[in-house]
């Protein structure tokens, strides 16, 4: 579930904001404060930089709650331990001649998109971040 807040009510100091779910077990609104990237080419890693930060229902903050952005308890990183599916600029996942869904190594995969110009990195950014979000990596 997502109840939806006006973050332009509220002040952050990041590149940019980004809800993602309610949190599953006290169902407060969840919002990333992302503040950045450092990347490590030399040991094919992303590190990415944020908060979570957390609201009630009627959008009041809840500073006492904020923390770094974790993914399955860890620090929040793109490197090689994982693949990522191919997606379509709606979305879905690109299928190869055998109807599989066509799978990369994280990082190799996210470091090319950084420096295209296919699309703002704001925007890839939030997309990725809504689909490890479907797949409650923040959870």
């Amino acid at each position: 579930m997502k109840t939806e807040i006006d973050l332009t009510q509220h002040t952050f100091d990041g590149i940019f904001q980004h809800q993602i779910s309610d949190h599953p077990a006290t169902g407060l609104v969840r919002v990333i404060n992302y503040r950045g990237a450092n990347i490590r080419e030399d040991f094919n890693v992303i590190e990415h930089i944020g908060e979570m930060h957390y609201f009630n229902a009627d959008s009041k903050h809840l500073p006492e709650f904020t923390h770094k952005v974790k993914q399955n308890g860890k620090d929040w990183k793109v490197d090689n331990s994982y693949e990522v599916i191919e997606r379509n600029p709606d979305g879905t996942p690109k299928l190869d001649e055998e109807g599989e869904e066509i799978k990369h190594p994280a990082f190799d995969y996210f470091l090319p998109l950084i420096f295209s110009i296919s699309a703002p990195l704001e925007t890839i950014l939030k997309s990725s971040i809504d689909l490890d979000d479907a797949y409650k990596l923040f959870d």
